[in-house]
């Protein structure tokens, strides 16, 4: 009766480490992403939505022959790009979606083999 007790505590415990994973995980997406572009450095919006609809814009202004492009950063602040420079943007906004979702899965790997509370608990963001 008590392994059935602490088993039960033990998938609860992993159920709530769980959510607070993804929620760390969709905070730190919501917190932007510095990026990198010749010698301009600033911060751009990186939720999965934000880099959906910027990598259309790309695909469509690649389409319709245009040079250059305003993007708008994470502080409102316009900021004038060529197109290869919005490419490279891509490029970083990518490998930091891919870092963050590595994390959020390794994380979620540690949890879900973790054998007791403690192990579970030491699982943070």
């Amino acid at each position: 009766m008590i392994k059935i007790n602490k088993q039960k505590q033990l998938v609860k415990v992993k159920e709530k480490k769980l959510a607070e994973n993804k929620e760390s995980f969709l905070n730190q997406l919501s917190l932007g992403c510095e990026v990198l572009v010749g010698e301009l450095s600033f911060k751009i919006d990186s939720k999965q939505t934000d880099m959906a609809l910027l990598s259309s814009k790309y695909q469509s202004l690649v389409s319709r022959g245009k040079t250059t492009f305003i993007l708008m950063d994470y502080d409102n602040i316009p900021r004038s790009l060529t197109i290869e420079e919005l490419k490279e943007v891509l490029y970083q906004l990518d490998d930091y979606s891919d870092e963050m979702y590595n994390k959020k899965w390794s994380i979620r790997e540690k949890i879900s083999l973790s054998k007791e509370k403690k192990e579970v608990e030491k699982n943070k963001w």
